[in-house]
């Protein structure tokens, strides 16, 4: 603070509050008064994740964490994450274990703060365990034909879906089945 003018000025370089006891004098007598300032932090401009990504039922999914352009107060999430996941409301945070496979969707996740708010699309897809019956379907459905060659899931990415017929006792393609164009 300038003492000739009462001036306060600078730079903030953190997020603060506080009440401050501001006196002035000169020779006829002094007064006091109580100030309070706030700094809020930067206007927050953008939230991004890193997007697609793929997360596994049973698996511990990596965390995601957010990267603003300012500072968010708050975090929310339309609609809910599959089950198993969360969102941190403070820090903005994907993390836990999905319990149910979910097909590709997106999700809109918004930052807040009190400028305005700034929405993140993440597009997330649960797959099944590995090895289970919804697994083998999931990979065929979206248009990769999978087939077993000694017990051992391979795909080409050629593979007709149309020619496609799935064994009666295991769920399978039968390997004796060829599917290329």
């Amino acid at each position: 603070m300038l003492r000739t003018c009462g001036v306060i000025s600078g730079t903030p370089v953190a997020v603060s509050s506080g009440t401050y006891t501001v006196t002035a004098s000169d020779a006829a007598g002094a007064a006091t008064a109580a100030l309070t300032l706030v700094i809020y932090g930067r206007p927050l401009t953008a939230v991004t994740y890193t997007s697609p990504v793929t997360a596994t039922v049973g698996a511990a999914f990596t965390p995601l964490v957010p990267t603003l352009s300012g500072h968010a107060d708050s975090f929310t999430v339309f609609p809910p994450l599959p089950a198993g996941l969360t969102l941190d409301p403070v820090t903005g945070i994907v993390s836990g274990t999905p319990t149910s496979a979910r097909p590709a969707y997106t999700y809109s996740i918004a930052a807040s703060n009190v400028y305005g708010s700034s929405v993140a699309a993440l597009l997330l897809t649960v797959d099944p365990p590995p090895g289970s019956l919804r697994a083998r379907r999931a990979r065929t459905a979206v248009g990769k034909a999978t087939t077993t060659h000694g017990g051992i899931p391979s795909q080409h990415p050629s593979a007709k879906m149309e020619n496609l017929t799935w064994g009666t006792a295991r769920g399978i393609v039968p390997a004796e089945q060829k599917y290329f164009q």
